[in-house]
């Protein structure tokens, strides 16, 4: 039905882009390649600061809300700690929620 709808009003090659990134993402689960990179001043991080350093929540208490309730994945694994230390040496990749990404790196 999205297909059919969108197919309306936009060039067919962007519908099936879409579509694409649509099924990687959310059926496939995979992480999505275009996921905006955010750069923090910090080498470590604790989870629920992390959070709200990408802009995901506007508070340190809905932060750990989310990750007790097991909103959190970082590098495909879940985090339960709101207090987890976590590296930001290399490159990692944040999901919280089912639909929102971010690539975060340390400087």
């Amino acid at each position: 039905l999205a297909y059919t709808i969108m197919s309306m009003f936009h060039p067919k090659e962007r519908v099936l882009e879409a579509k694409e990134w649509f099924e990687r993402t959310y059926s496939k689960r995979e992480f999505p390649e275009d996921a905006p990179l955010v750069k923090l001043s910090l080498k470590e991080v604790k989870a629920m600061d992390l959070l709200v350093g990408v802009g995901a929540v506007s508070s340190k208490k809905e932060a750990k809300r989310v990750i007790e309730g097991g909103g959190l994945r970082v590098n495909s694994q879940k985090i339960t700690d709101p207090f987890q230390i976590l590296s930001l040496e290399e490159e990692i990749r944040v999901q919280v929620g089912k639909r929102r990404f971010y690539r975060v790196k340390g400087s």
